[in-house]
C-alpha cells in the first residue's frame, strides 16, 4: 500500500515538470522569433483587401427612366432594381426619345447588415458615386439627382454603369485580416474599403407606333342602349390611369358605383339624365388596360355636360360641367352633393362647375365642388361658361370662363362679356382657394378670354380668340405690355375676332402678364388663340378658321383665300428673355374647311396638332393628326380609315394630348355597334399611341 502511494506520488511530479519544462521552451521560442516581449502590434498595411466580402451586395436600391415630359410629377417610365452581373432590358415607348435616368443609392451612413458567414458583420456607406457610359459617353450619376437627358436610337441602347463607393467595415473578423492569429484586443473596429461594381443596362426604344383603340360599352346590368355620348370629347393623363370624358352620357349618378352602396334601395340604372356626361377611367398594368370606374358628378343633372373638360396630375382630376345650374359662389371644398344650392332646384342657369376627384386606394373620390367665384347675373345671366377649359399643374389650378360678363364698360357702364380666367391654388391645409383673376386688356364684348387655357410651373397661357385687335405681333415683358391702348391706330379694335394669347407669370407678382401674343398676319375671323399648349419655354397656338393657302412650314403667310384651312403657330423664348414667333405652321393637305388646329399640344420634345374635318376621298370628315419634332420635321401622322362603316363625322383628333410617352386622341364622333340594338352610334372613341 505504502508502495503504491509513493508510485502515484512520483507520476503527478513527472508530469507537472514536463508541463512546467514545456511551457519555458515555448516562452524561449516565442521570444526568440520576436524582439518583444509583448503581443503583436497592429499594422493597418498588414490588411488584405476584403471588398470581395461587399461586393455581392448591391449599393443600388433602385434606378428609375424618365421622359423629358412636362408634368414633372408624371414622367417616370420605369424603375427596377438592377443586380451585378445581370443586364437589365427594359422596353421604351418610341415618343420617350430623350431620357435621363435618377438612381437611388443605399444611404450614406447606413449600417447594412451582412450575412453571418462572411468577413464582417454589417458595413457603412461613407461615399458613393458612379459613371454612365454610352456610345462613348460619359457622364456622372450621383443618388437623388437626375442625370443630363440622352437621345435614345430606335432599337437597342446599351448603358454601362461604373460605381465607386468607400465603405467603412466594422467588427472584422481574423480570416479576412490575418492568416495567423493574433491578440484580439489590437484588431481595429473597423477599415475603410474601396469597393467597385459594374451595371449593365439595355434601354429598347420602339421602332415604330403601337395603338390601342378604346370605346364605351354597356355593362350588362344596364338596361338601356349607347347613345351619342361624345366618349373623347376631353382628355387626360396621370401615371397609369387614362381619362376620357363623355359629356353627353346620360347615365343616372348611382350607375357607376361599383356596389352601389350609396344608390336608393329601389334604384336600378337608367338613362334619364340626358347629357348629363360621364368620365371613364383606364388603368394601365402589366395585362394591359382596363376600365377602372366611370366618374358621375354627385349632383349630376340632365343638360350639366360633366366631362366638358378635363386635367389631372399629382393624384387630382379636374372635371369641368360647363353648362352645370348651381348657385353657389367660389369653392366647397366637399362633394357638390353637399352643398347648398347645387342640386336641381339651384337657378344659376348654366353658370357651369369643376369638380376635383382624388386617388384613394384605387378608387379615384369627389372631394371639391368649384364655381365661379363671381358667380352673380351678368349681361348673359348667370351663363359664365365657367369650366370651358381647365388646366392643373402641381398646386395650382386655371379654369377658363370666356362668357362672363360680370364686367362693366367704363365708358358705358354696361355689363360687357369679355371673359375671365381664375387661378386657384391648392394650400398647405389641403383646401383650394382663389389666387388670382386674370382677364384681357380690352374690357369689350366678345373677347372670349379664357376660351383655352395651359400651365406649366410657373407659366399660365389664356386664349382670347375673339379679340380684335389690329395688332400684330409680340410684346413681351410688362413694359411692352402697358403699351396697350385701343386709341391708338396700332391697337384699334379694327380685326374682329383675329385672337389673341396673353402669359401670366405666377412667380411674378399675382396675375402679372408678361406677353401679349397675335399672329403675324393676324386678319379677321382666324380665332387664333382657340387652342393653346405652354411647356418649357415654347408656347403653341392654334388659329383654325385662318385662311392662308400655304402648304407645311413658313409659307405664303400673307395669302388669305384658302377659307377656314387653320394654322398653328410655334413661339418660344429666346436668349434675351423676349418671346418671338419661330413658325407658322400649315397642313400638308391644306383644304378649306379643313380646321387645322383646332387643337394642339406641346410636350418638351415634340408638337402635335390636329385636322378633325380633313375629308376623305368620299367627302366625310374623318380627321387626321400630326406629331413634329422640335424642328417641325413631321415625326408621323395618323389617321382613322375610311372603310366599310367609318363613314360619318368621326372627328378624329378633336381632341390632343400627350401623355409620358403617349399621345392621346379623341374621336368623339367615332361610329360604334350597339349590341342590344343592332344600330350603329356615335358613341365616340379614344386611341392611345406609344
Amino acid at each position: 500500500m505504502l508502495n503504491e502511494r509513493f508510485i502515484i506520488i512520483e507520476v503527478v511530479a513527472l508530469r507537472f515538470l514536463f508541463t512546467l519544462t514545456f511551457v519555458v521552451a515555448v516562452l524561449t521560442a516565442c521570444s526568440r522569433e520576436s524582439d518583444i516581449s509583448s503581443p503583436k502590434p497592429f499594422n493597418l498595411d498588414d490588411l488584405p483587401d476584403c471588398s470581395d466580402a461587399i461586393n455581392p451586395r448591391d449599393l443600388i436600391r433602385s434606378i428609375s427612366i424618365l421622359n423629358s415630359h412636362r408634368k414633372r410629377s408624371d414622367r417616370v417610365i420605369d424603375a427596377f432594381v438592377p443586380t451585378q452581373g445581370v443586364t437589365a432590358v427594359r422596353d421604351i415607348p418610341f415618343l420617350a426619345r430623350n431620357i435621363s435616368l435618377l438612381a437611388e443609392f443605399i444611404d450614406v451612413g447606413e449600417a447594412v447588415p451582412l450575412p453571418d458567414d462572411g468577413y464582417f458583420r454589417e458595413f457603412i456607406v461613407s461615399s458613393v458615386s458612379g459613371v454612365i457610359t454610352i456610345n462613348d459617353s460619359a457622364f456622372n450619376i450621383e443618388d437623388g439627382v437626375e442625370t443630363v437627358f440622352t437621345e435614345l436610337q430606335e432599337g437597342v441602347n446599351s448603358f454601362e454603369l461604373a460605381l465607386s463607393a468607400e465603405v467603412v467595415v466594422a467588427e472584422g473578423r481574423l480570416d479576412c485580416f490575418f492568416d495567423e492569429e493574433i491578440n484580439e484586443d489590437s484588431i481595429p473596429v473597423d477599415k475603410t474599403l474601396s469597393v467597385s461594381q459594374n451595371y449593365s443596362l439595355d434601354l429598347v426604344r420602339a421602332s415604330s407606333i403601337s395603338d390601342i383603340t378604346l370605346v364605351p360599352s354597356v355593362p350588362s346590368d344596364f338596361q338601356s342602349s349607347l347613345s351619342v355620348d361624345g366618349f373623347g370629347s376631353s382628355i387626360a393623363t396621370w401615371d397609369k390611369f387614362r381619362f376620357f370624358g363623355a359629356p353627353l352620357e346620360d347615365s343616372d349618378p348611382c350607375f357607376p358605383l361599383s356596389d352601389n352602396s350609396d344608390c336608393p334601395d329601389d334604384f336600378s340604372p337608367n338613362d334619364l339624365l340626358a347629357d348629363s356626361g360621364a368620365v371613364y377611367v383606364y388603368e394601365k398594368s402589366e395585362d394591359g388596360l382596363s376600365l377602372n370606374t366611370i366618374l358621375k358628378a354627385s349632383n349630376a343633372d340632365v343638360g350639366d355636360q360633366f366631362g366638358f373638360a378635363l386635367s389631372a396630375d399629382n393624384g387630382r382630376l379636374m372635371v369641368s360641367a360647363q353648362y352645370e345650374d348651381g348657385d353657389s359662389n367660389g369653392v366647397s371644398n366637399v362633394p357638390a352633393v353637399l352643398v347648398a344650392g347645387a342640386d336641381d332646384s339651384s337657378t344659376d342657369f348654366n353658370s357651369g362647375a369643376v369638380y376635383e376627384f382624388k386617388l384613394e386606394g384605387d378608387r379615384w373620390v369627389e372631394s371639391t365642388y368649384i364655381k365661379s367665384p363671381l358667380n352673380v347675373l351678368g349681361a348673359n345671366g348667370y351663363e359664365h361658361g365657367f369650366g370651358f377649359d381647365v388646366a392643373l399643374s402641381g398646386n395650382y389650378l386655371i379654369v377658363g370662363s370666356p362668357l362672363d360678363s360680370t364686367q362693366t364698360s367704363a365708358s358705358t357702364g354696361l355689363f360687357v362679356e369679355t371673359g375671365k380666367a381664375y387661378l386657384f391654388e391648392l394650400r398647405s391645409d389641403n383646401e383650394w382657394v382663389v389666387s388670382s383673376t386674370l382677364s384681357s386688356s380690352y374690357l369689350v364684348d366678345g373677347e372670349e378670354f379664357g376660351a383655352s387655357v395651359d400651365i406649366q410651373e410657373n407659366l399660365v397661357a389664356v386664349g382670347a380668340p375673339g379679340d380684335d385687335s389690329a395688332f400684330r405681333g409680340v410684346l413681351s415683358g410688362f413694359d411692352d405690355i402697358s403699351m396697350i391702348d385701343p386709341e391708338e391706330p396700332e391697337f384699334a379694335l379694327t380685326r374682329a375676332d383675329s385672337g389673341a394669347v396673353y402669359l401670366f407669370d405666377i412667380d411674378s407678382e399675382a396675375g402679372l402678364n408678361v406677353a401679349y401674343f397675335k399672329a403675324s398676319n393676324a386678319d379677321e375671323e382666324d380665332l387664333f388663340g382657340s387652342a393653346v399648349s405652354v411647356a418649357n419655354e415654347k408656347l403653341l397656338v392654334g388659329a383654325p378658321l385662318e385662311d392662308g393657302r400655304g402648304v407645311g412650314l413658313n409659307r405664303d403667310l400673307e395669302t388669305n383665300d384658302l377659307q377656314d384651312s387653320g394654322a398653328a403657330y410655334q413661339f418660344e423664348l429666346n436668349i434675351e428673355g423676349r418671346w418671338i414667333q419661330r413658325n407658322y405652321i400649315k397642313s400638308e393637305l391644306s383644304a378649306s374647311g379643313n380646321q387645322f388646329a383646332t387643337d394642339v399640344a406641346v410636350d418638351n420634345e415634340f408638337f402635335a396638332i390636329n385636322e378633325p374635318r380633313r375629308a376623305s376621298d368620299a367627302g366625310d370628315s374623318l380627321g387626321f393628326v400630326g406629331v413634329y419634332d422640335s424642328d417641325f420635321e413631321r415625326i408621323f401622322s395618323k389617321e382613322i380609315s375610311d372603310a366599310d362603316d367609318m363613314t360619318a363625322q368621326e372627328l378624329f383628333g378633336q381632341s390632343i394630348l400627350f401623355g409620358n410617352g403617349t399621345l392621346l386622341v379623341g374621336a368623339p364622333g367615332y361610329e360604334s355597334l350597339d349590341t342590344n340594338t343592332g344600330l350603329t352610334v356615335n358613341t365616340g372613341a379614344a386611341i392611345i399611341y406609344e
